[in-house]
C-alpha cells in the first residue's frame, strides 16, 4: 500500500513575532520552526497502518528551506522517503494554487491513502487537503478521530457539535486528522541518524510549469498590526455612576473604543 503524508513546517506558536518595517511581512530568521501539529497525527496514522497492512510511507511537503527540518523529522518518525516542492521564502501562495501545485505531484505517486492535518496552525486555512482531492477526483473525509481499514473499505469517524458522524468510503481517499486520533511518537536518536541516509527528492517549483496556475503569489499584504502581548491591569474605585465616568474616557485613550 502507498500511502502519502502531507506536511508543513509552521512557526512554533511560542516564538516571539516582530514585522519588518513595512509593516507587510513577519522577520523570520529568529522564529523556531516546527511540523505543524495536525499533520504529526496524521505522520503517526499512515505509521499505524503501514505496520498493520505494510507497503511505503512517502510524505509530501511545499516550502522554502525551512521545510527540511520538517522533512527530517518525518524521515525519522517512520516515513521511507519525502517529496520537496521548493519554494522561495518570498511567496505566499493561497490554498488553491498550492493545492495546484502539489496535485501533479501526488498524482504521480497514485497513492492509495492520502493522510494530512485538518489545517496548518499559521494561516488556519483548512482547504488545502480538500482542494488536492477534488483535483484529484478522490473521496475525502475531513477531521477524522478513528480509521478502520478492511479490504479496500474505510469506516472513519467525525467530531461534530454534539455527536459524531460514522463514515464509509472506499480507496484512494484523503482523510485529514484531528486531535485524539491517536498520539504521535517521537523519534529515537537511531531513528534520527537513520533518516539522514533517506532519499528527499527535491523539485524546484519554478521548474515544474504553471500546472495550469499562475506562479504569483495571487495574495498582496497590505498592512499586519501585531496583537497586544501585554493587557494592563487597572482598578477603578468608586460608585457604579463614577466607576463608568472614569471607564470610558479610558477606553477611548487606549484605542479600544
Amino acid at each position: 500500500m502507498k500511502i502519502v503524508v502531507l506536511i508543513k513546517s509552521v512557526p512554533d506558536t511560542a516564538s516571539l513575532l516582530q514585522l519588518t518595517v513595512d509593516n507587510k511581512s513577519i522577520l523570520t530568521d529568529q522564529l523556531e520552526y516546527i511540523m505543524n501539529p495536525y499533520d504529526e497525527f496524521a505522520l503517526e496514522e499512515a505509521v499505524l497502518l503501514k505496520k498493520s497492512v505494510g507497503g511505503e510511507i512517502i510524505t509530501v511537503s511545499l516550502g522554502d528551506k525551512q521545510s527540511v527540518k520538517c522533512i527530517r523529522q518525518s524521515l525519522a518518525v517512520g516515513a521511507d522517503t519525502s517529496i520537496w516542492i521548493r519554494t522561495s521564502a518570498s511567496i505566499h501562495l493561497t490554498a488553491y494554487k498550492v493545492a495546484k501545485i502539489m496535485a501533479p505531484v501526488i498524482r504521480e505517486l497514485a497513492p492509495d491513502v492520502i493522510f494530512a492535518g485538518k489545517q496548518a496552525i499559521d494561516d488556519d486555512a483548512a482547504q488545502v487537503p480538500e482542494r488536492i482531492a477534488e483535483l484529484l477526483d478522490m473521496p475525502h473525509v475531513s477531521s477524522i478521530t478513528s480509521f478502520s481499514l478492511k479490504d479496500r473499505n474505510v469506516m472513519v469517524d467525525r467530531q461534530v457539535e454534539g455527536g459524531q458522524y460514522r463514515m464509509e468510503t472506499t480507496l484512494p481517499a484523503m482523510f485529514t486528522t484531528e486531535k485524539g486520533l491517536n498520539v504521535p511518537r517521537y523519534p529515537k536518536l537511531m531513528d534520527i541518524l537513520n533518516a539522514k541516509k533517506k532519499q528527499i527528492r527535491e523539485i524546484i517549483m519554478d521548474d515544474m510549469g504553471d500546472q495550469d496556475c499562475s506562479l504569483k503569489p495571487g495574495l498582496e499584504t497590505i498592512l499586519m498590526v501585531l496583537q497586544k502581548q501585554k493587557r494592563a491591569a487597572m482598578i477603578i474605585a468608586g460608585e457604579p455612576s463614577e466607576q463608568v465616568g472614569k471607564l470610558v474616557p479610558l477606553l477611548r485613550t487606549e484605542g479600544i473604543l
